[in-house]
Protein backbone atom coordinates (compact mmCIF):
# COMPACT_ATOMS: atom_id res chain seq x y z
CA UNK A 1 0.00 0.00 0.00
CA UNK A 2 2.88 2.13 0.76
CA UNK A 3 4.69 1.61 -2.78
CA UNK A 4 1.10 2.57 -4.17
CA UNK A 5 1.13 6.02 -2.35
CA UNK A 6 4.59 6.54 -2.81
CA UNK A 7 3.69 6.17 -6.56
CA UNK A 8 1.08 8.38 -6.80
CA UNK A 9 2.68 11.39 -5.44
CA UNK A 10 5.57 11.37 -7.55
CA UNK A 11 3.23 11.05 -10.23
CA UNK A 12 1.24 14.63 -8.93
CA UNK A 13 4.08 15.99 -8.39
CA UNK A 14 5.78 15.68 -11.77
CA UNK A 15 2.09 16.61 -13.03
CA UNK A 16 1.83 19.77 -10.78
CA UNK A 17 5.70 21.18 -12.40
CA UNK A 18 4.40 20.82 -15.88
CA UNK A 19 1.59 22.29 -15.38
CA UNK A 20 3.00 25.14 -13.38
CA UNK A 21 5.65 25.82 -16.45
CA UNK A 22 3.62 25.55 -19.21
CA UNK A 23 3.94 25.29 -22.63
CA UNK A 24 6.58 27.84 -24.99
CA UNK A 25 3.67 29.01 -27.68
CA UNK A 26 5.47 28.59 -31.21
CA UNK A 27 4.08 30.57 -34.23
CA UNK A 28 3.68 29.32 -37.76
CA UNK A 29 3.27 32.43 -40.28
CA UNK A 30 1.22 31.15 -43.63
CA UNK A 31 3.77 31.23 -46.51
CA UNK A 32 2.77 32.79 -49.61
CA UNK A 33 1.34 30.51 -52.64
CA UNK A 34 2.74 30.00 -56.22
CA UNK A 35 -0.27 30.93 -58.68
CA UNK A 36 1.46 28.74 -61.30
CA UNK A 37 4.21 31.20 -62.95
CA UNK A 38 7.39 29.53 -61.22
CA UNK A 39 10.26 30.55 -63.77
CA UNK A 40 12.46 27.05 -64.80
CA UNK A 41 16.35 28.09 -64.89
CA UNK A 42 16.44 27.56 -68.26
CA UNK A 43 13.58 29.94 -69.49
CA UNK A 44 14.27 31.44 -72.84
CA UNK A 45 10.57 33.36 -73.38
CA UNK A 46 11.36 36.74 -72.44
CA UNK A 47 7.52 37.20 -72.70
CA UNK A 48 6.98 35.14 -69.71
CA UNK A 49 10.05 36.08 -67.63
CA UNK A 50 7.78 37.03 -64.72
CA UNK A 51 7.27 35.66 -60.91
CA UNK A 52 4.14 35.47 -59.59
CA UNK A 53 2.77 34.67 -55.95
CA UNK A 54 -0.09 35.56 -53.49
CA UNK A 55 0.16 36.43 -50.03
CA UNK A 56 -0.90 33.89 -47.75
CA UNK A 57 -2.97 35.71 -44.81
CA UNK A 58 -5.18 33.19 -43.41
CA UNK A 59 -5.60 31.48 -39.74
CA UNK A 60 -3.66 34.40 -38.15
CA UNK A 61 -3.63 33.87 -34.49
CA UNK A 62 -4.84 37.33 -32.36
CA UNK A 63 -1.50 37.35 -30.07
CA UNK A 64 0.81 37.65 -33.59
CA UNK A 65 1.16 40.86 -35.54
CA UNK A 66 1.70 39.43 -39.16
CA UNK A 67 4.15 42.48 -40.70
CA UNK A 68 4.27 41.13 -44.03
CA UNK A 69 5.40 39.50 -47.19
CA UNK A 70 8.82 40.59 -48.71
CA UNK A 71 11.10 39.26 -51.82
CA UNK A 72 14.91 37.91 -51.84
CA UNK A 73 17.01 37.67 -54.75
CA UNK A 74 20.54 36.73 -55.36
CA UNK A 75 22.31 37.29 -58.81
CA UNK A 76 24.47 34.29 -60.09
CA UNK A 77 26.98 34.74 -62.57
CA UNK A 78 27.04 30.32 -63.58
CA UNK A 79 23.95 28.33 -64.01
CA UNK A 80 25.14 25.53 -61.86
CA UNK A 81 26.29 27.56 -59.33
CA UNK A 82 22.28 29.31 -59.17
CA UNK A 83 20.72 25.61 -59.49
CA UNK A 84 23.45 24.19 -56.33
CA UNK A 85 22.07 27.10 -54.42
CA UNK A 86 18.54 26.33 -55.09
CA UNK A 87 18.79 22.70 -54.38
CA UNK A 88 20.81 23.14 -51.10
CA UNK A 89 17.76 25.56 -50.06
CA UNK A 90 14.96 23.19 -51.18
CA UNK A 91 17.01 20.12 -49.34
CA UNK A 92 15.70 21.60 -46.09
CA UNK A 93 12.50 23.28 -47.11
CA UNK A 94 9.98 21.01 -45.59
CA UNK A 95 6.58 21.53 -43.85
CA UNK A 96 8.00 20.19 -40.76
CA UNK A 97 11.10 21.93 -40.33
CA UNK A 98 11.99 24.85 -42.34
CA UNK A 99 13.46 27.25 -40.62
CA UNK A 100 16.82 26.61 -41.89
CA UNK A 101 15.35 26.97 -45.14
CA UNK A 102 14.31 30.47 -44.34
CA UNK A 103 17.48 31.31 -42.51
CA UNK A 104 19.38 30.35 -45.64
CA UNK A 105 17.40 32.86 -47.58
CA UNK A 106 17.71 35.84 -45.38
CA UNK A 107 21.07 35.57 -44.55
CA UNK A 108 22.31 34.83 -47.85
CA UNK A 109 20.12 36.46 -50.21
CA UNK A 110 19.51 40.74 -50.62
CA UNK A 111 15.88 41.57 -49.97
CA UNK A 112 14.26 43.67 -53.23
CA UNK A 113 13.94 47.49 -53.15
CA UNK A 114 11.39 49.27 -54.94
CA UNK A 115 10.53 52.77 -56.44
CA UNK A 116 6.98 53.90 -55.09
CA UNK A 117 5.09 54.81 -58.32
CA UNK A 118 2.99 57.62 -55.45
CA UNK A 119 6.22 59.25 -54.07
CA UNK A 120 8.68 58.21 -56.13
CA UNK A 121 10.92 56.88 -53.04
CA UNK A 122 13.12 53.97 -52.75
CA UNK A 123 11.66 51.41 -50.45
CA UNK A 124 12.50 47.90 -49.49
CA UNK A 125 8.95 46.12 -51.32
CA UNK A 126 7.14 45.05 -48.67
CA UNK A 127 3.32 43.38 -49.32
CA UNK A 128 1.90 45.22 -45.92
CA UNK A 129 -1.33 42.92 -44.67
CA UNK A 130 -4.76 43.83 -46.01
CA UNK A 131 -6.66 41.31 -43.97
CA UNK A 132 -7.18 39.38 -47.45
CA UNK A 133 -4.84 37.57 -49.80
CA UNK A 134 -2.98 39.32 -51.87
CA UNK A 135 -1.65 38.81 -55.81
CA UNK A 136 2.04 39.92 -56.48
CA UNK A 137 3.55 39.78 -60.10
CA UNK A 138 7.07 41.09 -60.90
CA UNK A 139 9.34 41.66 -64.43
CA UNK A 140 12.79 42.57 -62.84
CA UNK A 141 13.80 43.82 -66.07
CA UNK A 142 12.90 46.02 -69.20
CA UNK A 143 12.42 44.17 -72.28
CA UNK A 144 13.17 47.29 -74.97
CA UNK A 145 16.61 49.08 -76.49
CA UNK A 146 17.05 52.45 -74.20
CA UNK A 147 15.64 55.34 -76.68
CA UNK A 148 12.64 53.65 -77.64
CA UNK A 149 9.70 55.79 -77.85
CA UNK A 150 6.79 54.29 -76.26
CA UNK A 151 7.70 50.40 -75.68
CA UNK A 152 5.07 48.41 -74.98
CA UNK A 153 3.75 48.56 -71.35
CA UNK A 154 3.93 44.45 -71.25
CA UNK A 155 7.74 45.08 -71.70
CA UNK A 156 8.36 47.20 -68.91
CA UNK A 157 9.69 46.29 -65.31
CA UNK A 158 7.16 46.44 -63.06
CA UNK A 159 5.43 45.14 -59.42
CA UNK A 160 1.87 44.46 -60.26
CA UNK A 161 0.04 44.56 -56.78
CA UNK A 162 -3.66 42.91 -57.69
CA UNK A 163 -3.36 43.79 -61.28
CA UNK A 164 -2.62 47.43 -60.67
CA UNK A 165 1.44 48.83 -61.27
CA UNK A 166 2.40 50.22 -58.00
CA UNK A 167 6.23 50.70 -58.43
CA UNK A 168 9.29 49.59 -59.88
CA UNK A 169 11.66 46.58 -58.86
CA UNK A 170 15.84 47.54 -58.23
CA UNK A 171 18.23 46.25 -56.56
CA UNK A 172 19.15 46.37 -52.84
CA UNK A 173 21.91 49.11 -53.24
CA UNK A 174 19.57 51.33 -54.68
CA UNK A 175 18.86 54.42 -52.86
CA UNK A 176 17.06 57.85 -53.51
CA UNK A 177 20.06 59.41 -55.30
CA UNK A 178 21.67 56.16 -56.26
CA UNK A 179 19.32 54.33 -58.38
CA UNK A 180 20.21 50.74 -59.40
CA UNK A 181 18.09 48.48 -61.52
CA UNK A 182 19.08 44.99 -62.85
CA UNK A 183 19.14 46.28 -66.79
CA UNK A 184 22.38 44.99 -67.24
CA UNK A 185 22.36 44.90 -70.83
CA UNK A 186 22.13 48.86 -70.82
CA UNK A 187 25.51 49.25 -69.33
CA UNK A 188 27.29 50.49 -72.51
CA UNK A 189 24.85 53.90 -72.65
CA UNK A 190 26.66 56.18 -71.35
CA UNK A 191 23.75 57.70 -69.73
CA UNK A 192 22.98 53.91 -67.92
CA UNK A 193 26.70 53.06 -67.13
CA UNK A 194 26.47 53.35 -63.11
CA UNK A 195 22.03 52.92 -63.16
CA UNK A 196 22.91 49.25 -64.90
CA UNK A 197 26.00 48.35 -63.94
CA UNK A 198 27.60 45.12 -64.14
CA UNK A 199 27.67 42.65 -61.29
CA UNK A 200 30.93 42.82 -59.38
CA UNK A 201 33.32 40.14 -57.14
CA UNK A 202 33.53 43.72 -55.15
CA UNK A 203 29.67 43.22 -54.51
CA UNK A 204 28.07 42.26 -51.05
CA UNK A 205 28.56 38.47 -50.73
CA UNK A 206 24.43 38.52 -50.34
CA UNK A 207 23.60 39.87 -53.88
CA UNK A 208 26.00 38.46 -56.28
CA UNK A 209 27.97 35.26 -56.27
CA UNK A 210 30.48 34.82 -59.60
CA UNK A 211 32.41 36.49 -61.74
CA UNK A 212 31.90 37.84 -64.90
CA UNK A 213 30.36 35.33 -67.57
CA UNK A 214 31.77 34.36 -70.73
CA UNK A 215 28.02 34.23 -72.28
CA UNK A 216 27.32 37.29 -70.44
CA UNK A 217 23.96 35.22 -68.66
CA UNK A 218 23.30 36.04 -64.76
CA UNK A 219 20.70 34.26 -63.40
CA UNK A 220 18.43 36.12 -60.91
CA UNK A 221 17.29 33.04 -57.89
CA UNK A 222 13.64 34.90 -56.26
CA UNK A 223 12.24 33.67 -52.77
CA UNK A 224 9.00 35.07 -51.24
CA UNK A 225 9.01 35.12 -47.17
CA UNK A 226 6.48 36.40 -45.49
CA UNK A 227 6.91 37.30 -41.28
CA UNK A 228 5.62 38.72 -38.08
CA UNK A 229 6.41 38.85 -34.24
CA UNK A 230 4.77 38.11 -31.26
CA UNK A 231 4.16 40.64 -28.12
CA UNK A 232 7.99 39.93 -26.91
CA UNK A 233 9.20 41.23 -30.62
CA UNK A 234 10.63 37.42 -31.36
CA UNK A 235 10.34 37.43 -34.97
CA UNK A 236 9.13 34.43 -37.40
CA UNK A 237 9.18 33.58 -41.01
CA UNK A 238 7.36 31.30 -43.03
CA UNK A 239 8.50 28.70 -45.51
CA UNK A 240 10.15 30.05 -48.45
CA UNK A 241 8.33 30.19 -51.59
CA UNK A 242 10.58 29.79 -54.68
CA UNK A 243 9.18 32.40 -57.36
CA UNK A 244 11.86 30.95 -59.72
CA UNK A 245 15.17 32.16 -61.67
CA UNK A 246 15.36 35.35 -64.23
CA UNK A 247 17.82 35.23 -66.85
CA UNK A 248 19.76 38.77 -67.92
CA UNK A 249 21.58 39.10 -71.37
CA UNK A 250 24.35 41.73 -70.62
CA UNK A 251 25.39 41.68 -73.58
CA UNK A 252 22.22 42.37 -75.71
CA UNK A 253 20.33 46.10 -75.22
CA UNK A 254 16.84 44.31 -74.85
CA UNK A 255 18.39 42.56 -71.38
CA UNK A 256 17.48 39.20 -73.18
Amino acid sequence: MKKILSGICIALFFSMTFLSCGLDTFYVVPAPYTTGNVLPIDNNDFNNNIVSFRTNESGMSSDFSFDGTTVYYKIFSSRDTCFNSYTRIDAVNNESNYSAASEAVINGYSQLKCVNNTTNFVEFFIVRPSGSNTSVEIRLTNYYAPGTENPDAKYVSYIKINNHVESTPVRTQCENANYKSFDFGWHNYSSYTDICEIPSSSWNSKEFEGSTPSDGIYYIDLYAIAYGHDVTYTPYYSKPLHLGVIKVKSNSDFNY
